[in-house]
């Protein structure tokens, strides 16, 4: 099974990719996972709501999670 990740961060590039990730998903051949860069966060939310995308991962978040327990 290959592994695909989609990394996206604004509402036209969700807009696009939704479809495509929804038929990855539905094909069994793909492990996809998605990636928000908390660029847009609240428009981007509505999108994945209206396409019933669940986010993996977001950027912005883990980030800031990695950045302030390496420093404590």
């Amino acid at each position: 099974m290959k592994k695909i990740l989609f990394v996206f961060g604004t509402r036209p590039e969700a807009i696009k990719m939704c479809p495509l990730i929804i038929e990855l998903n539905n094909s069994h051949k793909f492990s996809v996972k998605v990636c928000l860069t908390g660029q847009h966060k609240e428009i981007i939310d509505d999108v994945m709501q209206c396409f019933n995308i669940v986010v993996d991962y977001n950027f912005l978040t883990e980030f800031l999670y990695l950045c302030f327990h390496e420093r404590t």
